[in-house]
């Protein structure tokens, strides 16, 4: 830390025991960052605070209907919070299911049913010993849901069951950091760290059998990890650096530096192929794999803006989003698009009150999310805002103020088609004492309907059966499919509406987890299990 020499870092938590705490009430809250420039100046933000506040107050708002592109309109609204923050959330890639990592009190990770849900979780686990906030990360199908904490152990759940398909407890004095899992659920990754600085651990998982493939130290707790949505590539990063693995072999691809430091976590493309890295120095940089290491393809540095806060880039690696804090007379927040191709913004949007704190991109590219802390003191903006790859006007949004117990967002997720939205957050500002905190799913209007190219999610959908399967798998599918295994490698190519099991050389493949993956473009996946 500071090794750099651009900025130092401090991050100081102050806990306001009180003598006498009603049984309602939870205990004041404090996280403060700031940064000292090497000028002298500081700037501090408040993270989270909380003391009580109503589960049950009224809508000013109320839902609208399935599908609305209406201001302020929802599927379901969870307020049920226990004093708790709904710290971070994602959604499967079908949208069906979301999860959620509730901390501060009453810790817990529960899992929902996005269209069709009431707001009441499927079921919840409670993290008792979770000491600080709770990641999550879901597969696409959502039978491979991965969260850890400090104090708890990583853990892997299918939707459907509260008991972890598996545990992996970090070595004291490493605690619980970071997760993420692929898209098909063939690669999980857990990250470890000390809370008092100095060391940090990577270890990846085989999906199917939960098999340790290895482990790699790291000089710090890692400030992000992240799994390419085929499963191949890991990174993961600290303040300095982020490193880059082989999802397989453990082999390092690179190590690239983060110049001025960072506490945002770094992303990848489904293909790991592009990486993209932001953080304390208000610079995005796009890096692209040569075969031999992640080169540099552009850098922008934004104007007007003190941290880049949350990154995300499409599956396909089209399209790169970036959210910003600024601090200054007033607080804002911007979100910036780009194209690939150039570090010149397709648009920026300014319109925000404070902290962009997470944003998320469709597979293609084609809608991008954001979700703000919102309004504080004179500000204004969206709490959450859904756009169209085109255009900085959002087309779905939740205005600040605009319903009752929603104060500040911060997490955001969408479905692999823009459908579904998942999002989370406190319920009042982020900067204001008060606890307890919310989870709403949208339904974002068809892309279709609104872009008229974006396909829907049955042009991509692909079916088969009976899964798991013994003999012969029958396939439904857009067009031609490909059969690949765990580990990446094609095994069967150009298949029509059955497979019998076998490779592209006529042998009987052995039991284990393979993909279905679409030959025609944008076509989707799947995951199929063959058994003895």
């Amino acid at each position: 830390m500071g090794s750099h020499g651009r900025f130092l870092l401090a991050a100081s938590l102050a806990l306001l025991v009180l003598a006498t705490i009603p049984a309602f009430a939870a205990v004041p809250f404090a996280i403060n960052e700031t940064i000292l420039a090497p000028d002298g100046t500081s700037l501090t933000r408040s993270v989270t605070m909380a003391t009580t506040t109503p589960a049950t107050a009224p809508d000013i708002a109320s839902p609208g209907p399935a599908g609305s592109r209406d201001a302020n309109t929802y599927l379901w609204l969870d307020r049920n919070h226990l004093n708790a923050v709904a710290e971070n959330v994602n959604i499967c890639g079908t949208g069906m299911i979301g999860v959620v990592g509730w901390w501060l009190n009453n810790m817990r990770f529960a899992v929902y049913r996005v269209p069709g849900g009431s707001g009441t979780p499927q079921w919840t686990r409670p993290m008792p010993a979770a000491q600080f906030q709770i990641p999550v990360d879901a597969d696409d199908l959502a039978d491979r849901l991965v969260t850890t904490a400090r104090g708890e152990s990583l853990y892997v759940f299918d939707a459907a069951d509260p008991d972890p398909l598996f545990s992996n407890w970090f070595n004291a004095p490493l605690v619980g950091y970071k997760v993420g899992v692929s898209d098909f659920g063939n690669t999980i990754v857990g990250c470890g760290g000390n809370p008092a600085g100095g060391e940090g651990e990577v270890r990846v998982f085989d999906g199917a059998t939960y098999a340790l493939r290895f482990k790699k130290p790291l000089p710090a707790p890692p400030e992000g990890a992240c799994v390419s949505g085929d499963g191949l590539v890991v990174a993961a990063n600290v303040r300095g650096f982020v490193k880059i693995w082989d999802a397989m072999t453990g082999a390092q691809r690179d190590s690239v530096a983060i110049a001025g430091e960072t506490q945002t976590p770094a992303v990848l493309s489904a293909d790991g192929s592009y990486l993209v890295t932001g953080g304390f120095n208000k610079t995005v940089k796009l890096y692209h794999w040569d075969g031999a290491h992640y080169t540099l393809v552009w850098s922008h540095n934004i104007p007007g803006t003190t941290w880049v806060t949350a990154l995300a880039i499409s599956r396909n690696g089209s399209t790169i989003a970036a959210g910003t804090w600024t601090n200054g007379s007033q607080m804002g927040g911007k979100l910036v698009a780009y194209d690939r191709s150039s570090s010149t913004p397709l648009w920026t949007d300014s319109g925000f009150g404070d902290e962009v704190a997470s944003v998320a991109l469709t597979e293609d590219g084609a809608m991008i999310a954001a979700g703000c802390w919102g309004r504080s003191g004179g500000t204004y903006g969206n709490v959450i805002s859904v756009y169209l790859r085109g255009s900085s006007v959002p087309v779905s949004t939740i205005g600040d103020d605009a319903v009752a117990g929603v104060g500040s967002c911060m997490s955001v997720d969408l479905s692999r088609d823009g459908h579904f939205l998942l999002a989370g957050g406190k319920a009042v500002h982020a900067r204001e004492y008060g606890s307890g905190g919310w989870v709403m799913a949208i339904q974002v209007a068809n892309p279709a309907d609104v872009a008229g190219n974006l396909g829907t999610p049955a042009s991509r959908r692909i079916e088969a059966g009976p899964n798991p399967f013994r003999g012969s798998l029958r396939i439904t599918a857009p067009g031609n499919v490909r059969i690949v295994s765990a580990d990446g490698r094609v095994i069967r190519r150009g298949l029509g509406s059955m497979w019998d099991g076998r490779d592209d050389a006529g042998r009987v493949v052995p039991a284990g987890t393979y993909f279905i993956r679409g030959e025609a473009p944008g076509a989707g996946a799947l995951r199929i299990v063959r058994i003895r």
